[in-house]
């Protein structure tokens, strides 16, 4: 996932041309390394630490990005693209993708949000426990809780999830989420819900 100053953050990078960039790189998980053949630049993105590099392109184009490290199951899935965006269009980009829950419906912006605020990391769709419980299927179900309490996971059970991820921990997981306090709007966390509700048998 690539963040901008603005703390906008989506999965593809995204640029202007003609115009140096630099990249700061760093990892919340395992090492990975930073590939993009067509300017030749690699670079480790490693827990802990900051990385940087810097890159220029002359013309509007698309370049695929790798992970060239071996870096767990999902190794294969590391790949994105660097979008190289016309002279005065890179803004107009940034303030539509700033603003995409507004004008989608919130289900649908709930998808995009899953995949680019990293909920995929932990989080499957399709029953299996990763790192975090699946949201299938999840949504007016009860779960069992660290404890031994239950609670039924409802709008208000999500909205503090997303919030406040230690308060009620699911039995069987680690308390290992991060806080979104703060990172997500309103809106943002509505859509988020809205696309959970939808992962029904």
């Amino acid at each position: 996932m690539f963040t901008y100053p603005s703390g906008l953050v989506d999965e593809n990078l995204h640029v202007p041309v003609d115009i140096p960039v630099r990249l700061t790189l760093t990892s919340e998980d395992v090492s990975h390394e930073f590939y993009i053949p067509a300017f030749r630049l690699k670079m480790d993105a490693v827990p802990g630490r900051y990385n940087s590099l810097w890159f220029q392109s002359p013309e509007p184009r698309e370049y695929p990005i790798y992970c060239m490290q071996y870096c767990g199951t999902g190794h294969s899935d590391m790949r994105a693209l660097v979008i190289i965006h016309k002279t005065g269009e890179f803004e107009k980009w940034m303030e539509n993708a700033a603003n995409f829950a507004a004008r989608m419906p919130p289900a649908e912006a709930g998808m995009r949000l899953y995949k680019v605020r990293g909920c995929a990391q932990c989080h499957s769709t399709d029953g299996v426990a990763g790192h975090g419980p699946t949201f299938k299927n999840i949504f007016g179900h009860d779960v069992a809780l660290k404890g031994g309490a239950t609670v039924k996971v409802d709008e208000n059970y999500l909205r503090e999830s997303i919030i406040d991820p230690q308060a009620k921990i699911v039995a069987g997981f680690e308390p290992v989420m991060p806080t979104y306090k703060g990172k997500l709007k309103g809106n943002e966390i509505t859509a988020l819900i809205e696309f959970i509700k939808t992962l029904k048998e």
